[in-house]
């Protein structure tokens, strides 16, 4: 009953204990599940997390995401999110767009929303620059993340980082 109490303690204080105190790439440790709304058939959504700077936004040297589901999708919001087994101190998010100048087009609006336990939180708007990483900087303990866009077709991400201290178990201790 003991372990039950401290688990659910956990879950609805979302207190992290530090692994360690060094800002790390938090898409790329161990854990860390990548999902998303739509990932067109022939295109990887484990690209977006696999720790690769491109060259610019046209960069199809390495595996990409997008969403193009055909013109009847056009100009809907769809989201990548990652999440994690505990809460992590994140400090900025970035991403690096892809675009085709076709099908997968600069994003209009982007934004960024966390997980606090009980409902998703608007971090802010993230950049929609092409040939260089968008940051929003956004200092907040979460074990979910994602980014929300849409542009005038499909958008494409070529990377997706989440910045911040990685922890591996939740404190339960009563404050």
């Amino acid at each position: 009953m003991k372990s039950l109490r401290k688990e659910i303690l956990c879950i609805a204080l979302m207190i992290p204990v530090v692994l360690q105190a060094a800002t790390v790439n938090l898409a790329t440790v161990s854990g860390t599940a990548v999902s998303t709304s739509f990932v067109s058939s022939w295109e990887n959504l484990s690209a977006v997390n696999d720790g690769y700077t491109p060259a610019s936004s046209t960069d199809k040297t390495h595996t990409i995401y997008e969403n193009w589901n055909g013109e009847s999708d056009y100009g809907i919001y769809n989201w990548v999110e990652y999440e994690w087994p505990f809460a992590h101190k994140v400090s900025s998010i970035s991403v690096y767009w892809f675009t085709d100048y076709g099908g997968i087009a600069q994003p209009t609006d982007a934004y960024i929303e966390y997980w606090d336990g009980l409902a998703w939180i608007n971090a802010g708007k993230i950049g929609t620059i092409l040939n260089t990483f968008n940051t929003l900087t956004a200092t907040v303990s979460a074990s979910k993340v994602r980014i929300k866009m849409k542009s005038t077709t499909s958008t494409g991400i070529v990377e997706l980082r989440v910045m911040g201290v990685q922890t591996t178990s939740c404190d339960a201790t009563p404050l």
